[in-house]
């Protein structure tokens, strides 16, 4: 169907429900195509996240810097509080602004999971008041602090499960999942850690009030270490480990949920400081975690993680489209919060081992990371190491040490020979002997500071970008289409008043050559004499945008790099409309006030792929247009083309359009009767059960 209307600003909104066959859903969709209008606040709603303007930096304790050469007769070396706060001059430099960190209570891992009581620290990394003074001098230079915590279980190593374990007459017989009768049997596990310690872990039942309130205070105490209704001295919050809406484990999850545990954990902590931040690593990494955004205030994009690292990987930044959909959707769903952004973390293989990084020629790979990880909508999380290139992957040696190679000592200077880099690993000789960083591979500050276009540089510099431009941080977040799969381009409006705000374009470049492409960002609003666009890197002004190309402008990206541009137009983004919700359509339309009404009975006898209806209702500002059908699951269409003005096409091209799975690709090629040269397209199929 194709109708030619004067409309050069739409918006879409949509819904469906079931057809009478299980397998064809039918379509209900509301299109809301509107007259240009004045410039609009654009402020998307994570802007108002306590968290939206800040860079993440996480570190593991043991690993990151050292204070005092401790090794001894062991050679060993570990991280500690001193050695955290000797780093705060690099992390300063480096511009980050958040630290999280592993664990910093009792624990025989290396890793400082598993631990014991919450309101104690490791002996290995000090004592409580060094730790205090590293949160004090953080402070001091405008880095707040987290800490990782793990609250659904406790070390055997504590007083509670050598009470009870083998004794139900323990006092704290109720407070842990046993299994059976004897207290022999739990719910838990036990390991063997680096250096060759058992680690066993017992879940608690949550359940117990005693247990419940014993987490709770624990996790109080950090934020006022001194008890005395000051959170001044304490940490900004907490990261949590594991997080599940229902633990899985019977009877009742142990208590350890989301209603019954998080919710009111979540309340207790408020009462000491009502700003606390909690951020959850979700249980399952394909959940997007808006489940979460009620109580906690981020989770982590771990979808996100693995289609970036894809995208660089293949140098194919088509999947990286319909990721941002899916994730802005989750987000949408909650309507509150924030999501952060995670290309590695200590469970997973090193980035620039996983983009292949570290291949012959494909450094630079690691500069399309940074900027995926630092342009993109939300707060970014840099995992120590990775803006050095610092590579590895899972070893195989029966032990926890497996994961070493992903957290090998942080590289401070090009030689590990003492202190300030730690050697934990070297009481593990396996991990130690396959280590991956080796002396001047290059991968060290002391190699790369100071020095231009080096991966700490580049990173360095997208950072100070992200903190200079508050679209960055803040703005809004409307895909570009492009005409080369090995570019993701997108537009970030910040517009927190009418008139004012700012509008960037971004592209990045993941495959290894410079592109000249044209991008299309016919949504931006720009006035009849032009727009002027600079670099914002650079400042050099850029060709003018105006109504003629912007749905076509020409932008080169450099090899495995990046660009973003300023552009002097206000917000593109149309007012919040809540006219018609597409499920309501035909009540919503049909039949009164309706002008066109074309009704089209299915006549095949299957109601399958069949247009139903056509609805049309002028408006002052626009033309609503209502469609019902079905279609099948098989990636067939319903393809809308609508001239709304004169920079369309009369014969279409779809090649480079990123697609929903099947039919998109394919409509390149047709031709439209002489007179009808459409500017936009709405396009809807389902495959899998999903609708795009």
């Amino acid at each position: 169907m194709m109708i030619s209307l004067n409309v050069p600003r739409w918006i879409v909104s949509h819904g469906y429900e079931r057809g009478f066959f299980m397998r064809l859903p039918a379509f209900i969709i509301a299109l809301i195509l509107l007259k240009s209008g004045p410039a609009v606040s654009a402020v998307p709603a994570w802007a108002n996240s306590p968290i939206a303007d800040e860079v993440f930096y996480h570190f593991m304790p043991i690993a990151w810097r050292d204070s005092d050469n401790d090794g001894g007769a062991s050679g060993k070396r570990f991280g500690d509080f001193n050695g955290m706060t000797a780093s705060l001059d690099y992390l300063q430099y480096l511009g980050v602004t958040s630290v999280w960190m592993n664990p910093i209570f009792p624990s025989p891992a290396y890793h400082g999971y598993q631990h014991g009581p919450a309101d104690t620290v490791n002996p290995w990394f000090g004592t409580e008041a060094e730790f205090l003074n590293f949160v004090a001098q953080a402070k001091a230079r405008g880095i707040k602090v987290y800490v990782d915590l793990v609250c659904y279980g406790i070390s055997h190593n504590s007083v509670y499960f050598q009470s009870a374990y083998n004794n139900p007459s323990s006092p704290y017989d109720a407070w842990l999942s046993f299994t059976n009768s004897a207290n022999t049997t739990y719910n838990g596990y036990t390991f063997t850690t680096w250096n060759g310690s058992n680690v066993g872990f017992i879940n608690w039942d949550l359940r117990n009030p005693g247990a419940k309130q014993t987490v709770i205070d624990w996790s109080k105490k950090w934020l006022d270490p001194n008890g005395d209704g000051d959170p001044s001295d304490g940490i900004a919050g907490y990261r949590l480990d594991h997080v599940w809406v229902r633990y899985p484990t019977e009877p009742e999850g142990l208590g350890y949920n989301l209603d019954t545990f998080w919710t009111p954990w979540k309340d207790a902590l408020k009462t000491v400081n009502p700003n606390v931040v909690t951020f959850v690593e979700q249980a399952l990494w394909h959940l997007y975690g808006d489940e979460f955004l009620g109580v906690h205030d981020a989770a982590f994009m771990k979808p996100y993680e693995t289609a970036a690292r894809d995208s660089i990987l293949h140098e194919n930044a088509e999947q990286m489209y319909p990721e941002m959909v899916r994730t802005l959707d989750a987000y949408n769903r909650a309507g509150q919060g924030t999501f952060m952004c995670i290309m590695g973390d200590h469970d997973v293989k090193r980035l620039s081992s996983a983009i292949e990084a570290d291949h012959s020629g494909l450094a630079d790979r690691n500069k399309a990371a940074a900027a995926m990880l630092m342009l993109q909508a939300f707060p970014p999380i840099i995992y120590f190491g990775d803006e050095l290139g610092m590579t590895g992957e899972k070893g195989d040696w029966g032990t926890d040490a497996n994961d070493i190679p992903m957290r090998e000592p942080f590289k401070w200077k090009a030689v590990n020979n003492g202190s300030p880099m730690t050697n934990y690993y070297v009481l593990n000789s396996q991990s130690y002997n396959a280590r991956y960083s080796r002396d001047n591979d290059g991968k060290s500050v002391e190699e790369q500071q100071g020095v231009s276009g080096s991966l700490l540089e580049t990173y360095r510099k997208l950072i100070a970008l992200r903190k200079a431009n508050a679209a960055l941080r803040r703005g809004d977040f409307t895909s570009a289409t492009v005409g080369d799969t090995h570019i993701w381009a997108f537009t970030r409006q910040y517009a927190p008043d009418a008139g004012t705000g700012q509008t960037l374009l971004v592209a990045i470049n993941v495959g290894g050559w410079d592109i000249t492409t044209n991008i299309n960002i016919s949504h931006l609003v720009v006035p009849s004499a032009g727009a002027e666009v600079r670099d914002v890197t650079n400042g050099v002004l850029q060709t003018t945008l105006t109504n003629a190309n912007k749905g076509g402008y020409s932008v080169t990206v450099p090899r495995y790099g990046y660009r973003v541009l300023s552009i002097g137009v206000s917000s593109g983004t149309p007012p919040e409309l809540n006219v018609v919700d597409g499920l309501d359509i035909i009540n919503s339309l049909s039949p009164a006030g309706v002008d066109v009404l074309q009704d089209t009975p299915t006549n095949q006898g299957d109601n399958s792929c069949e247009l139903n209806r056509l609805l049309l209702k002028p408006r002052a500002d626009g033309l609503l247009i209502g469609i019902t059908g079905n279609l099948a699951t098989d990636g067939r269409a319903l393809a809308l083309f609508v001239q709304s003005g004169s920079n369309g096409q009369s014969t279409i091209n779809t090649s480079t359009m990123v697609a929903p799975p099947s039919g998109l690709k394919e409509l390149t090629g047709l031709k439209f009767d002489a007179g009808f040269v459409p500017d936009h397209l709405f396009f809807l199929n389902t495959y899998g059960g999903t609708m795009y």
